[in-house]
C-alpha cells in the first residue's frame, strides 16, 4: 500500500513510518515485539495485511494503519 503510512505510538513517542520493513525494525529494536516469538518477516507481513484505519498493539506500542499525509 503505496499511500499508506504506519503510525506507531509508544509510552515515550509517537513515530511514522512509510514502510512495513522500518516499522517492523523499530518494533524490534525497541523491545515491543518479541523476535523469537514474532521474527522480522511475520511482524513485517502482519503490517502490510492491515487496513486502513485498522490498529493493533504490538507490546507497549500502537500500531495505526493510516493514508499517507
Amino acid at each position: 500500500m503505496s499511500d499508506t503510512q504506519f503510525l506507531i505510538e509508544t509510552p515515550e513517542q509517537s513515530r511514522i513510518f512509510l514502510a512495513a520493513g522500518s516499522a517492523a525494525d523499530f518494533l524490534l529494536a525497541g523491545g515491543f515485539a518479541n523476535a523469537g516469538r514474532e521474527p522480522h518477516w511475520h511482524l513485517r507481513w502482519c503490517l502490510e495485511r492491515m487496513q486502513l484505519e485498522e490498529f493493533m498493539e504490538v507490546g507497549q506500542a500502537r500500531v495505526f494503519c493510516q493514508h499517507q499525509e
